[in-house]
């Protein structure tokens, strides 16, 4: 096995030392092309979705919300200057349920975009699936 990867080193420095000069640039271009892509797909892709809580609230119910959300250990940012909160998608269910737990006036008005968020008017047979 050492012998195969020793053989394969050897056989791939000869073949970098009998490249040119403008041939060696474009390699190293193209290598440092992909990492730097793998590098920001990566970052990209590791980075937080984050998802509305809750919206159109007054300043003192965003104020009992956030802390109870801090009590619970929830990352949290504000949105719509200081009328919603939102919290990171892999939490969002959880948070939910634990706010319903709280005192906090967590529910609002059963809204025209709720209703059709449930409906499932206008979507297709494999959103409604994938839904419930």
């Amino acid at each position: 096995m050492q012998e195969r990867v020793r053989k394969a080193i050897t056989e791939n420095l000869e073949k970098w030392k009998a490249l040119d000069g403008r041939r060696r640039a474009r390699v190293i271009g193209v290598v440092i092309a992909v990492i730097l892509s793998l590098a920001v797909t990566i970052f990209l892709m590791s980075r937080p979705v984050w998802r509305v809580l809750t919206d159109n609230r007054s300043q003192s119910e965003i104020s009992q919300i956030q802390k109870a959300l801090g009590e619970m250990g929830y990352r949290y940012k504000l949105g719509d200057n200081g009328s919603s909160i939102m919290i990171e998608e892999k939490n969002l269910t959880q948070a939910k349920v634990n706010l319903s737990t709280t005192e906090i006036v967590t529910q609002g008005e059963f809204t025209f975009k709720d209703a059709m968020d449930f409906s499932g008017m206008g979507s297709t047979e494999m959103v409604k699936r994938a839904s419930f």
